[in-house]
């Protein structure tokens, strides 16, 4: 009986080799499963993008580990809220896995195609500012009949030890801005302190590695529009204050914040307020009719709510940096 059966197991696997050689050989397009790369596209930097795909601007609160985070409803979260049940299970297990910096998840069960994990990776990213430790690439594996992916594969740009390290040094350099705002009582109070604190900190500069992230704003002092708008992002929600980021484009790629104050939301562009030796408030507070001149939403962005506030617009002046 056992021969019988070590006979049968060895001319199944004989008919699967020669079935695979003859599609090998024949029909190569329809193997299994295709490796691919994608890249997000960031900010004044030139990467590569899968089947020459225009992806959209990412980026990225709560210092808290996302098992402890509360999704149910979250103003804080404006993407998350964005997404259907299924992606938001996605959303979910993504972001505990970039956390524990797993390289790789199955999703085979979820049923989704490429154009989905595009939507949850950036969803991921806009909501949460602190992942600095994740690379802008990620690749994934697909079923070729049904286009559906069975796997996605993160990057990172530091080991574990690395980014529990530089965590410290973040929240120090966060913990010295949110104590000039502890005598604040009013959130716009709060907001000015630390728009200002991070505009006077943060050098603008393309040069740099790290320039999209909260590490490179804030440890080593240079970042483009993506490391400020994270920065604030993550310092204000710190503080309890709804802060979003926006995708868009203002003469280039571009992003800057959105932020909830007693009447409603706010327009907030720290890079084009930080002036050289000044900084200036033209974008400081302003609704999206005004901001709307010089600055387009784009991709999910253009879905988060609009910026209806007035009581706290054109309220400050132009001054020096310190």
């Amino acid at each position: 009986m056992r021969r019988k059966i070590r006979k049968l197991l060895s001319l199944i696997i004989i008919l699967l080799i020669v079935f695979l050689s003859y599609m090998a050989i024949f029909n190569p397009d329809e193997l299994e499963v295709i490796f691919s790369n994608v890249s997000i596209r960031i900010f004044n930097k030139n990467v590569f993008i899968d089947e020459n795909e225009q992806l959209n601007d990412y980026s990225i609160i709560n210092s808290k580990e996302s098992k402890n985070k509360d999704y149910t409803y979250s103003i804080m979260y404006p993407y998350y809220e964005l997404l259907d049940d299924n992606k938001k299970s996605i959303y979910t297990l993504m972001l505990e896995f970039i956390y524990k910096q797993r390289d790789e998840l199955d999703l085979s069960s979820f049923n989704i195609d490429k154009d989905d994990l595009r939507i949850i990776f950036e969803s991921i990213l806009n909501d949460n500012p602190e992942i600095f430790w994740l690379d802008s690439k990620y690749s994934y594996t697909y079923l070729v009949e049904t286009k559906k992916i069975s796997v996605v594969k993160f990057t990172y740009l530091f080991n574990e030890e690395e980014t529990k390290s530089i965590r410290i040094k973040i929240e120090e350099e966060v913990n010295k801005i949110i104590d000039k705002v502890k005598d604040k009582k009013l959130d716009y109070e709060k907001e000015k302190v630390v728009h200002d604190e991070l505009i006077k900190l943060i050098e603008y500069d393309e040069s740099v590695s790290d320039d999209q992230t909260l590490y490179g704003a804030l440890i080593n002092k240079k970042a483009v529009c993506a490391g400020y708008v994270k920065s604030f992002q993550y310092i204000m929600m710190k503080l309890g204050i709804p802060t979003y980021y926006i995708s868009g484009y203002a003469d280039e790629d571009h992003a800057w914040n959105l932020v909830e104050l007693e009447d409603g939301f706010y327009n907030v562009d720290l890079t084009w307020d930080d002036q050289a030796d000044r900084i200036i408030y033209k974008y400081f507070n302003v609704s999206d009719e005004l901001i709307s001149k010089d600055h387009k939403r784009m991709d999910l962005s253009k879905k988060i709510i609009e910026a209806e506030g007035s009581k706290y617009a054109n309220i400050y002046s132009t001054l020096k940096k310190d």
